[in-house]
């Protein structure tokens, strides 16, 4: 399956959560890492009323702190989420 481009799969976040385009933002803006995506992971960000990214969460609806759904979309797209601290979530492609 080919794998989701940056520019499309920020807007399906976007579009998704329900933000502004300009809150889903490329990693060479945050610390000059290029080809991720760089989203707040402590912002209000919710799907079905359940917080999309708690670093602290666990149990059966989180999966290292983002919420299963959201995971799993990713995962469709050909990314994956990683935390690089309690409050920045990065999304890079899949290998």
């Amino acid at each position: 399956m080919p794998k989701t481009s940056r520019a499309a799969l920020k807007k399906m976040i976007a579009k998704m959560l329900n933000i502004d385009i300009f809150q889903v933002r490329n990693s060479e803006d945050f610390d000059g890492n290029k080809g991720g995506i760089w989203i707040s992971g402590e912002s209000d960000y919710s799907l079905n009323k359940l917080p999309v990214f708690d670093y602290y969460a666990t149990g059966s609806l989180y999966e290292f702190g983002v919420l299963k759904k959201f995971n799993d979309f990713l995962v469709s797209k050909g990314w994956h989420s990683e935390w690089y601290d309690a409050g920045t979530m990065m999304i890079w492609r899949g290998t």
